[in-house]
């Protein structure tokens, strides 16, 4: 869970059983209020409880957050 280096970018994945929709928001750095880029994961970024994407072009040092939706079951 996390994110991981790859040769192309940063994998990211998160696990959110209950969620029926993700967001990955990518700043440019820790202080900033806005992201720069929202990555909308769907159905395909899933994988049973687990949320994926492969983001090409990103490198050590990117600030993400992630914005979940769907039932809180904490």
């Amino acid at each position: 869970m996390g994110s991981s280096i790859t040769s192309k970018g940063v994998n990211f994945s998160l696990a959110a059983p209950t969620a029926n929709r993700v967001e990955l928001l990518l700043f440019s750095d820790g202080a900033a209020t806005e992201p720069l880029q929202v990555v909308e994961l769907d159905q395909r970024h899933r994988s049973a409880d687990i949320w994926h994407v492969q983001v090409d072009g990103v490198g050590i040092g990117c600030c993400y957050a992630y914005r979940v939706f769907g039932q809180l079951q904490p």
